[in-house]
């Protein structure tokens, strides 16, 4: 469990010259398990980071040589406080071994897993929101879960002096131990759980700067607006135009975007699926999706987004292997569709990542495989009805957002495409959805 401590680590003067950082000792949490002791301390720097903070991590034997490690964590979420002096957001962090003294061993294979101690006390007595344990936690209501993040990690290796533009810290290692916290995991009660604690594991809770007597930095999370992303998709856009041209098929036509590939690759059809629908891959540093839906008026298929469609974005945000995650806000879903005989572009994206993070993880993530199909014909039929009537764009698109409402699937846009003379994509509308207008309850905001 960590802890409050005003113990100071050896060799904290050699790591401050070493690394063109300070340490700030005026809180310390230390983890004590059968085999070493560890003390994780705050560091700060002249020219702080904006989005990211640092930790050092200290881990002492008496049987081998103490061990030292840059934990540095990228907040996902906005960093908030909560029961027993403590706080709630999630990461992904780099883990980078370092020399606790001079001439101390540093290897490439230094790093083990990394052990975090969550806690859900609440303010008051009783049971709180899942955080992060702080050093009043109610021990009865504290657990420990190991992230699982690959094997070995990169470290110090290299002895050159710091690159001025890397604000006086050396190089970073070309294979840093990285892992994320998705989210919080539920559970708990029970003490410790430390025998089941393995042994290869480096026990550490991020100490954010507010919990030392530094000049904080916030640490702003990494989101951009998402119109400013549809409007910048220079690299995107070829493929939508082609996409039109694929909107009477009986098939669906697509393609995904990934950094590490100029253009994009052609998705496959599903082998084993009898509604020619597209296997939509995630995974490496693929960040979003085009895709078509059969003709509308020669199939049941939908003109509009299915759910699946919506949790693709999620999918491809965690499954996305780049260090670091690009924000959730870059990943998108375009569905290309012919409505009444003309085409559309729309698009998804998140706006509010805590209430579409909910939704993927504790709402749609819950659901078996049979109550996701049962949702998806559900929200086919509200499709079906206005395809019958005749209804314009508009009319899928106030079906979808009153069915995610009713759902609880919070948290996500719908946006369209405008077209210039060239029959290009010119720039995107925001579709705000306003239940309070009965007349006219789809709203396009243009994208500025």
């Amino acid at each position: 469990m960590a802890q409050k401590s005003n113990v100071s680590g050896r060799g904290g003067e050699f790591i401050e010259n070493r690394y063109g950082v300070k340490i700030d000792s005026s809180l310390i949490n230390v983890a004590h398990t059968d085999l070493y002791t560890s003390y994780t301390m705050y560091l700060h720097r002249d020219e702080q980071p904006t989005h990211y903070f640092e930790n050092l991590v200290i881990e002492v034997t008496d049987t081998a040589e103490t061990k030292a490690y840059v934990m540095q964590y990228f907040p996902r979420t906005p960093i908030s406080q909560t029961a027993d002096e403590s706080f709630i957001f999630e990461y992904y962090y780099t883990m980078i071994p370092i020399e606790y003294e001079q001439g101390s061993k540093v290897t490439v294979n230094d790093c083990g897993d990394v052990t975090v101690t969550f806690c859900n006390n609440g303010p008051n007595g009783g049971e709180g929101p899942t955080h992060i344990a702080g050093p009043d936690c109610d021990p009865n209501k504290q657990w420990e879960v190991t992230y699982l993040v690959g094997e070995g990690c990169g470290g110090d290796t290299d002895p050159s002096d710091p690159g001025p533009g890397n604000n006086n810290f050396p190089p970073y290692p070309n294979n840093p131990q990285n892992g994320s916290n998705p989210g919080y995991p539920h559970g708990g009660g029970g003490a410790g759980h430390g025998n089941n604690t393995p042994t290869n594991t480096t026990i550490t809770n991020p100490l954010p700067c507010y919990k030392v007597q530094v000049d904080c930095v916030e640490v702003e999370v990494m989101e951009t607006d998402p119109c400013d992303e549809l409007n910048n998709m220079n690299k995107e856009k070829p493929y939508l135009n082609v996409l039109r041209g694929e909107t009477t098929s009986h098939a669906e036509h697509g393609y995904y975007f990934d950094e590490g590939i100029p253009g994009a690759t052609e998705a496959e059809l599903q082998t084993q699926s009898s509604l020619a629908t597209l296997n939509m891959p995630t995974g490496g540093t693929i960040y979003g999706s085009s895709h078509t839906h059969p003709y509308m008026q020669t199939t049941n298929r939908l003109p509009m987004f299915a759910i699946e469609d919506i949790m693709w974005v999620g999918k491809a945000y965690f499954a996305n292997t780049k260090n670091p995650r690009p924000p959730m806000s870059k990943f998108f879903n375009t569905l290309t569709v012919n409505i009444n005989g003309t085409n559309y572009h729309f698009a998804i994206k998140v706006e509010n990542r805590g209430e579409f993070l909910n939704a993927y993880n504790n709402k749609y993530g819950n659901l078996s495989t049979l109550e996701k199909s049962n949702l998806e014909e559900e929200l086919g039929k509200e499709y079906t009805k206005i395809r019958r009537d005749g209804g314009n764009f508009k009319k899928y698109v106030e079906a979808l957002y009153e069915f995610l409402e009713e759902k609880g699937i919070n948290g996500i846009g719908v946006y369209k495409a405008n077209l210039n003379s060239n029959n290009d994509i010119e720039n995107w509308d925001k579709l705000e959805y306003n239940p309070n207008n009965t007349n006219n309850p789809i709203n396009e905001i243009p994208c500025e």
